[in-house]
């Protein structure tokens, strides 16, 4: 019983983070959706008050965790003229209940605004790149562009357009998405998903701490900006040790299988051994700054290049 007692909380926090982690990660989609099923026991009903949940109409269908997508549902009356409700998609067909069919749309209108009123930012909303970028408007002389997302795919256009802001301070949903910024812009940026989360009545807080150590006077944002490039430093200087370990295996393999060459790793291995996201992996390697890594990478297979090493 005791043991019950002390592990109830952790798992009640950890269906709360992860609830919350979903719901962050729909802001970043076009009428993102949530199935009651899908919800796994979260109290919603907070998000419902704030308008981030709004009731959707009803459809005759049901999430499957299985297919994961929401899949048809057959109706079927007995004689007696009762009503079951069975899910077609795998097999064995279940039954359901149809409190399954709930279904929200998620708004993120009013997380900006929460975000806005917590933060202090001020002025006008402008869409800058539709449904993707907004200018949000000021905190004294800091300036907030509100970004939804960035997809490797649009990431060359959607930084085109951020270089107008140089100054700006980046405000996104997730961390990914200043991740995949952080070698093409030095601007600084608030993730949500770093600097929110539910409490236990599952009331949304900002940790200020955090904001407060990102939002700083004019004055210092040169330091900063130097301190984010120190961090993409950082990265350029573990491709490096983790090219050069490349480079002593290969010597290695080479003399061990009679001359056979160990081939490169790919950007994707580079990603999974040195913890660092692939896009910003193949940024760095594109960066002209970084001359001794793209040096390694561009002989990684040269024989000459890794037996003189």
């Amino acid at each position: 019983m005791i043991s019950t007692i002390q592990q109830s909380p952790k798992r009640e926090k950890f269906i709360r983070d992860s609830f919350w982690t979903k719901v962050l990660c729909a802001f970043a989609y076009d009428n993102p959706r949530f199935y009651a099923d899908s919800l796994h026991g979260a109290d919603y009903k907070s998000m419902e008050r704030l308008g981030i949940f709004v009731r959707d109409t009803s459809e005759m269908y049901a999430y499957c965790p299985r297919c994961k997508d929401d899949t048809p549902v057959d109706v079927f009356h007995d004689k007696n003229g009762k009503t079951t409700y069975w899910r077609v998609c795998c097999f064995p067909i279940k039954r359901i209940n149809p409190k399954s069919f709930r279904v929200w749309q998620v708004r993120v209108q009013p997380m900006m605004d929460l975000f806005r009123e917590q933060t202090g930012i001020k002025g006008a909303v402008t869409e800058i790149i539709p449904n993707q970028v907004w200018k949000w408007g000021r905190r004294g002389q800091l300036s907030f562009v509100y970004v939804r997302r960035v997809t490797e795919d649009d990431l060359k256009s959607v930084a085109a357009v951020l270089k107008h802001f140089p100054e700006s301070i980046f405000i996104t949903p997730r961390t990914c998405y200043l991740e995949t910024l952080d070698i093409v812009l030095p601007n600084r940026g608030i993730a949500w998903d770093c600097v929110s989360f539910l409490d236990e009545n599952y009331t949304i807080q900002f940790d200020q701490e955090k904001i407060k150590a990102i939002i700083q006077p004019e004055v210092k944002m040169k330091t900063e900006s130097l301190n984010r490039r120190g961090s993409r430093e950082v990265k350029i200087t573990r491709l490096v040790e983790e090219l050069k370990e490349h480079y002593r295996l290969a010597k290695d393999h080479y003399y061990a299988f009679d001359g056979d060459i160990l081939p490169r790793p790919t950007q994707e291995e580079l990603a999974k051994r040195t913890g660092i996201c692939q896009g910003v992996v193949s940024r760095c390697l594109k960066d002209k700054s970084a001359t001794v890594l793209s040096t390694l990478w561009k002989n990684a297979e040269n024989i000459k290049a890794i037996l003189n090493s």
